[in-house]
Order: structure tokens, then C-alpha cells, then sequence
């Protein structure tokens, strides 16, 4: 059973898990129709508490998941999750002040990237989205030493597969060859952030600016909001 965070008394339960109306839930009840752990319950404002199985007729019941996601503009010193070392807030300590729901990021990032990340308690979604997915995202990537044309005609052959189409790659700023951008479909930052790493390329910045139709628009340095309804739609149905 999903974590209660705090008691739910039974009719509402018996509502949430899709037994009709508050008022319904009173009847199945009154009528006996209701176990707690085996036990017919005839309070329907007995308090549920996490552990205890409720069932109705002999068949268990589960308040409907309310799903959560969260878009976060991850700062570089942010880890992703909480150590013992860490002096600020991870990723995850932010993601906490949004919902008491267990949430993870839907790809996987390293501790050192930063940028846009989306997290979620959508299992589903992020079974899909680890698998494969299609999905637009724009990378800046910054190497600690300058790169030649060669180098990122090297990179773009390496880095196309059959997960990851490579829609644009080359340098942010012709004066700089150490910058560099990167648009790809599909594909995660950890796979792009490997085939640098695999040339023996190190990298000092690794930046997701754009994801899914999200970018970093009113969303400063570990700043965090819920995605939109649209924005969800797109994120499940297109990818």
C-alpha cells in the first residue's frame, strides 16, 4: 500500500480507492462489507494507518497513486541525492518541499551535470523513459581543453545509435573551442557525458537547457516547479 502520511479515516479511503462516494463508503461499511486486517470494521471513520489491509468483499483495496512532476534547474554542486558528506541540499531534499511522495529523476543524470531535470513517482513513466524514448533535449557542454572540427566529427559518429538521433553538434562560439552544443532525440545525458569521457575528453560543464518542451524560463539555479498538464500530456504520450 501506498505511505499514508498521516491517518485517513475510512470512508475516505474507501473513496479514494474508487469504492463510490464518501457517503457510499459509509454504507458498504454499516454493512459489514469492509475488513481490516481480517477483521469486519462497522466505523466508517476509523482511521487507516500505514499497514493495515483493507479489504471489501476479500478484494484489497489501494487509494488510487496521485502522481507527481516536478521540473528542477539542478545547480552543478547540487548531488542528487542525500550523503552524509554533502553540506547544501541535494536534488532529492529539494523534491521533498513539492511532495512527501517518493520520487526519482525520469533519466539518469551524474551529480556534476546540471540543468533541467524531471522527477517523478510515475514508475511507469520512468520504466519508458529508461528503456528508450524520443524526446528532444539541448546540451552545454564545456571541455576542459579546446577541441578541432575532428574531434566533434569523432564525437557525432560515436554518439549516434540506434537510441540517440544527433540533430545538431558543434561549437557554441567559434572563438571557443571548448564550448560546445549539442541536440539530440532520445538518448540520456549520462550516455552523451560517456562518449567524451570514453575519448578521454574531461569535461567542466555538462548542462541540459532544453528537455521534452521544458526549458529554464522563470526557473533560476535550484529553483522547482510542478510541470503543467500540457506539459505532463506530452511528456507520457510523445516520448
Amino acid at each position: 500500500m501506498e505511505e499514508l502520511n498521516q491517518p485517513w479515516r475510512l470512508n475516505k479511503f474507501l473513496a479514494h480507492a474508487g469504492l463510490g462516494t464518501r457517503k457510499q463508503a459509509v454504507d458498504h461499511v454499516k454493512k459489514g462489507e469492509i475488513k481490516i486486517n481480517d477483521i469486519v470494521e462497522l466505523n466508517p471513520f476509523y482511521e487507516v494507518k500505514d499497514g493495515d489491509i483493507v479489504t471489501y468483499k476479500g478484494k484489497i483495496l489501494q487509494p488510487k497513486r496521485h502522481n507527481v512532476y516536478v521540473l528542477i534547474n539542478k545547480g552543478k554542486s547540487c548531488p542528487i541525492y542525500r550523503n552524509e558528506v554533502q553540506v547544501g541540499p541535494s536534488v532529492q531534499d529539494l523534491i521533498k518541499k513539492f511532495s512527501d511522495v517518493s520520487a526519482k529523476p525520469v533519466v539518469d543524470f551524474d551529480d556534476n551535470m546540471s540543468g533541467l531535470m524531471v522527477w517523478t513517482n510515475d514508475d511507469d513513466l520512468v520504466v519508458k523513459l529508461s528503456a528508450e524514448h524520443k524526446l528532444k533535449s539541448v546540451y552545454e557542454i564545456e571541455t576542459e581543453i579546446g577541441l578541432t572540427q575532428e574531434d566533434i566529427n569523432d564525437l557525432q559518429v560515436k554518439l549516434s545509435s540506434e537510441t540517440i538521433l544527433v540533430k545538431a553538434f558543434g561549437f557554441v562560439d567559434t572563438n571557443d573551442f571548448r564550448r560546445i552544443g549539442i541536440e539530440v532525440i532520445g538518448g540520456k545525458p549520462t550516455d552523451i557525458a560517456h562518449v567524451f569521457y570514453n575519448k578521454g575528453i574531461k569535461l567542466v560543464k555538462f548542462d541540459c537547457t532544453f528537455f521534452s518542451g521544458l526549458t529554464k524560463k522563470d526557473l533560476k539555479r535550484g529553483w522547482s516547479r510542478f510541470l503543467t498538464e500540457k506539459e505532463t500530456i506530452f511528456l507520457k504520450h510523445f516520448s
